[in-house]
C-alpha cells in the first residue's frame, strides 16, 4: 500500500473541512490495509503527524471535533485492539472492526458546523 506521508498529510490539513477530509483518507487506508500491509506500517495509526485534526487543531483536543483520543474514545479502543493483535489475544478483524468505527466516527463528522 502506498501509505500517506506525513507531508501530504499536513499539506491537506489547512482548514477544519480539508483535516477531517484527510484524516478520513488516512483511516480508509487503515481498514482497507491488509495484515502484512499493517505490519509494513504498524503504528501508522498512532501518531499524531499522521492525524490532519490533530495537525490542523495543534493537539488542542478541546477544539477538535473528535474531542478525544485518550482513555476510553474509540481511538483507543483501536489502539488497545491493535496490541492485542499484536499480542495474538484477538483476531486481525477485532483490530479491524475498532477502525472501522473510529472510520465511522470521522465520517459522522462531515456536514457539522466548522468542520
Amino acid at each position: 500500500m502506498k501509505w500517506l506521508t506525513e507531508a501530504q498529510i499536513k499539506k491537506h490539513a489547512t482548514t477544519p473541512t480539508k483535516a477531517l477530509n484527510i484524516s478520513i483518507k488516512h483511516w480508509q487506508q487503515i481498514v482497507d490495509a491488509t495484515a502484512s500491509e499493517t505490519n509494513e506500517a504498524p503504528l501508522y495509526f498512532n501518531y499524531a503527524e499522521y492525524c490532519g485534526t490533530c495537525l490542523y487543531y495543534c493537539n488542542d483536543c478541546l477544539r477538535c471535533p473528535i474531542r478525544s483520543c485518550g482513555s476510553g474514545s474509540q481511538w483507543d479502543d483501536v489502539a488497545t485492539a491493535f496490541c492485542d493483535w499484536e499480542r495474538s489475544e484477538v483476531s486481525f478483524a477485532v483490530y479491524k472492526k475498532e477502525c472501522r468505527k473510529m472510520l465511522k466516527l470521522l465520517k459522522s463528522l462531515k456536514g457539522l458546523k466548522n468542520v
